[in-house]
């Protein structure tokens, strides 16, 4: 199912020819060294909508529709046995 995510990228970008250039800009700016000719406004929008995007897509609680109402497919259910039991029956016999 596709999650819908507002995404807010407050990107404030100045363009610098040198790192000391970049040293001197105020703090609310994010230097972009800029060392080619051209630039690809493409490739720069999109690596800042990839930063933007949050780490893990999720449903917002209880818009999930994959499974029964207030439960998502992929939560493991909670009588599952531990898969790290044995590591600590391995613990105690030493």
């Amino acid at each position: 199912m596709p999650v819908r995510e507002a995404l807010d990228a407050g990107v404030r970008l100045a363009l610098v020819e040198s790192e000391m250039a970049a040293g001197s800009l105020p703090e609310e700016y994010d230097p972009l060294l800029c060392t080619a000719d051209a630039l690809s406004l493409f490739d720069l929008v999109e690596d800042e909508l990839m930063l933007a995007l949050p780490i893990v897509a999720a449903h917002a609680r209880g818009e999930c529709q994959s499974g029964p109402v207030g439960e998502c497919p992929d939560q493991a259910p909670a009588d599952r046995p531990n898969p790290f039991a044995v590591l600590s029956r391995l613990k105690k016999s030493d």
